[in-house]
């Protein structure tokens, strides 16, 4: 997720906005191969998702969620992830 939100904030560097998707970044997958959620937020910035390993939002222990909003990690993100 790290090398994944970094990639996020040089796209904008290099080309001025959030990249529409995680596709325009390569992005890699989570620990167990799913894709990372991501939005862009409308008042600007973004964030960044996986739902541990169960796929499921909630969780304990590996089945945690674990977010990026703005370069830095939250407990829970201020807009719904799809």
């Amino acid at each position: 997720m790290i090398r994944t939100a970094r990639s996020v904030y040089l796209f904008r560097s290099r080309r001025g906005s959030w990249p529409a998707s995680l596709e325009a970044v390569r992005a890699a997958a989570d620990p167990w191969g799913r894709p990372l959620l991501y939005k862009v937020k409308p008042s600007g910035g973004y964030v960044l998702g996986c739902l541990g390993s169960d796929g499921q939002p909630g969780g304990d222990g590996e089945a945690r969620d674990w977010f990026i909003e703005d370069r830095g990690f939250v407990s829970r993100p201020s807009v719904e992830l799809p």
